[in-house]
């Protein structure tokens, strides 16, 4: 059975690699399954407060994502 360490470094690190977590693909949701163990369970919302406090701290930088997604990054082309 896997004992979560619940020092203050064992959360760092934990935090530190879920902050690193945030630039792979995925969701949240995927993320809090794969760091899950059977000492933490973690859920979607507690990887999301964690990215929210690192985005506050200046750990993460700041993604301007369109509002419509990649279609709104596209350039038109004009008929000629």
């Amino acid at each position: 059975m896997s004992v979560a360490d619940t020092s203050p470094r064992g959360k760092r690190a934990l935090d530190l690699a879920i902050i690193h977590a945030f630039f792979l693909p995925g969701s949240a949701a995927h993320v809090a399954t794969a760091f899950s163990t059977g000492g933490r369970k973690l859920h979607a919302g507690d990887i999301r407060r964690i990215w929210d406090a690192a985005k506050e701290r200046g750990e993460l930088p700041k993604i301007n994502r369109p509002a419509g997604g990649p279609k709104d990054r596209m350039l038109k082309r004009e008929q000629a």
